[in-house]
């Protein structure tokens, strides 16, 4: 029952639209900042360790802003996951690809790509797939029935 629920609501989130859901990750951010929890005490340690020199109100600047946009991230991902990929295609510049990494995609060679979870990487999926075939590495959720509803979307 829960696992249904889960793959409804993210369903849900996959068609609503995206200014709708930024603004709604942009709200829950805003409460990952005022109520404390896991999230907010790994951003404020990785905060600290990486920018020692901020001041105190610079880093919780930091740290607010951050919990948003990791909350719009979380939000937008069931678009990217259902939404149509020639959708998403005309949202991305193709031209940004290096010349040689698409020349070795296109004749099916493999390349290795790595890249850091910054903003919405899900999006890569629809871009490197446009190029040629693409295979991701992940670690599986921790949350049990998401991972199924990960890989459709996939």
């Amino acid at each position: 029952m829960q696992t249904r629920l889960l793959r409804f609501f993210i369903r849900f989130l996959g068609i609503l639209p995206l200014p709708l859901l930024r603004t709604g990750g942009r709200f829950v951010g805003w409460l990952a900042y005022r109520i404390p929890n896991r999230e907010q005490e790994n951003t404020r340690t990785n905060i600290d360790l990486c920018f020692p020199d901020l001041s105190a109100e610079e880093k919780e600047a930091l740290i607010e802003e951050t919990l948003k946009e990791n909350a719009i991230t979380l939000l937008e991902m069931p678009a990217v996951w259902y939404g149509e990929t020639q959708a998403w295609l005309s949202r991305l510049d193709m031209g940004r690809v290096p010349d040689e990494i698409r020349a070795l995609m296109q004749q099916g060679k493999g390349v290795v790509i790595a890249m850091p979870h910054l903003g919405n990487f899900e999006i890569s999926a629809h871009f490197f797939g446009a190029i040629g075939k693409a295979t991701g590495l992940y670690r599986p959720p921790r949350k049990e029935g998401l991972e199924s509803v990960m890989l459709e979307g996939r």
